[in-house]
């Protein structure tokens, strides 16, 4: 037995002592409740958790960047003047912006896919 293990059983035990008492127990039995009554209702997961956008299919140089396509999805990249960079899955476009005060930035003309 190491240190981990020693350290290990010992939370065990103060854990066990903790719920040996009646409001302990309480606690534990409700919070198996409340998860268990949650859980009811939602659908089983599926097999993919991640959403995957698949084998690069090709890529569509533009002005200031392109667009990058995949099996799944599609990627647009975009370079403005200033040097940001906008990266938007799946046709979205950099305007509107939270982030921009104004229009977007012209894109710049020496940027481009390889």
């Amino acid at each position: 037995m190491d240190a981990r293990d020693l350290v290990r059983s010992e939370k065990l035990v103060r854990s066990v002592r903790v719920l040996c008492t009646a409001q302990g127990l309480r606690s534990l039995r409700s919070a198996w409740r409340r998860r268990r009554s949650d859980a009811a209702a939602l659908p089983r997961r599926g097999a993919e958790l991640a959403r995957v956008p698949g084998a690069v299919q090709g890529a569509d140089p533009e002005p200031g960047g392109g667009v990058v396509r995949f099996a799944r999805s599609s990627l647009r990249v975009r370079v403005t003047t200033g040097g940001a960079v906008f990266c938007g899955w799946d046709g979205a476009e950099p305007e509107p912006s939270y982030a921009l005060d104004g229009p977007c930035p012209e894109a710049d003309e020496r940027a481009e896919l390889e």
